[in-house]
């Protein structure tokens, strides 16, 4: 199990973009290991919401109605 902190989803974000050695990191996990914080969730989405109106929008709203609730962890 990997718990991905935010700046990590943000660089897997930009695709081809993305530092290689994260892509390369990321890809050589599966899937079903990968998970985000609630933490993490609220931050993305405070990111999105700052990029609401700009060039990065529809981009960042895809990528915040992709996130999988089964997939996040809560903190108590």
């Amino acid at each position: 199990m990997y718990l991905l902190d935010t700046n990590v989803v943000s660089e897997l974000r930009k695709t081809k973009k993305a530092d290689r050695g994260v892509r390369l990191w990321a890809q050589a996990l599966p899937a079903a290991s990968l998970y985000l914080s609630a933490i993490s969730i609220l931050e993305l989405e405070i990111g999105i919401l700052r990029f609401q109106f700009g060039p990065q929008s529809k981009g960042a709203r895809d990528f915040g109605n992709a996130a999988n609730s089964d997939k996040m962890i809560g903190l108590l």
